[in-house]
């Protein structure tokens, strides 16, 4: 029947760079002996070691890397071989305000992506027309940036239907620094079901990047499975698809870029029902 909605936001990457150009985090030293040293700008934050073959005369243009990828296992048909190689080094911060078990959240973490599978509408709704045994039936979700649980920012939605069926939701999340969006509150009826807390990293929901095949299971209960990434259903195409399975009832979810979850759909008896986003 009905699953856990997913949302999406943006993740803000503070950037300093060190080597020969001055930043927040300035690089002290990069001894003979291999040890690279900077000075940390944020006392609770990730850090990625970065390299560059040089540098150009603006350091924004610089390629950096912090991946062996083309440096290894490649074949050439030729005598002779030139490949870029590292020569210069910096540190990328993730400034990190809030941790909660392995995940890390900054100050951006409630913010919406604007070309992703997940959206915030303009308006802040979106309706959903039943069809199916739920034909006549709509259901409402209302968007609202701000607000904290276990101190990060987060997306919160409130779901509510016309039918009796379905229970009144508020769900809160946020995307941590590496692009992943986790769930951090659910209230259902009135009463807390699920709380994020500094001792357990809160459940993905979906994954910064997705590829056919791809599970996760949240909270116990559910368990994703990427099935398409460019389905057609109900008049809409390009569409990302998951199956949600949680005990023995199996629904499926579609989105779309740019516009997010466009059709939620269940094999129910006597018909296979869900909801349809309203055109505008």
């Amino acid at each position: 029947m009905k699953t856990l909605r997913i949302l999406n936001a943006v993740i803000c990457l503070t950037l300093s760079s060190g080597s020969l150009w001055a930043g927040d985090i300035p690089v002290l030293s990069l001894s003979g002996n291999g040890m690279l040293t900077w000075t940390n700008s944020f006392t609770n934050a990730l850090f990625t070691v970065q390299w560059a073959p040089s540098l150009a005369t603006d350091p924004t243009n610089t390629i950096w890397s912090a991946s062996w990828t083309g440096l290894k296992e490649f074949w050439t048909p030729t005598g002779v071989t030139t490949v870029p190689v590292p020569m210069f080094y910096r540190a990328r911060c993730f400034p990190a305000t809030v941790r909660l078990g392995d995940a890390f959240f900054d100050e951006a973490s409630d913010q919406a992506a604007g070309n992703t599978y997940q959206v915030i509408p303009a308006s802040g709704t979106n309706i959903y027309d039943g069809y199916g045994d739920y034909a006549g039936y709509t259901e409402t979700d209302v968007f609202q940036l701000g607000g904290r649980v276990a101190g990060v920012k987060t997306v919160m939605f409130h779901q509510s239907c016309t039918s009796p069926a379905i229970n009144t939701g508020d769900y809160w999340t946020a995307i941590d620094i590496l692009g992943n969006l986790r769930l951090l509150q659910v209230v259902v009826s009135n009463t807390v079901v699920y709380a994020a807390s500094p001792a357990s990293t809160p459940p993905i929901t979906l994954p910064s990047s997705v590829l056919v095949g791809q599970s996760w299971s949240m909270l116990g209960i559910y368990w994703f499975t990427v099935t398409d990434t460019n389905a057609t259903f109900q008049g809409f195409t390009n569409l990302l698809k998951i199956q949600s399975v949680k005990s023995y009832d199996v629904d499926y979810n579609y989105y779309q870029p740019g516009v997010g979850e466009v059709v939620k759909h269940w094999y129910d008896s006597p018909t296979p029902s869900g909801w349809r986003l309203r055109a505008p």
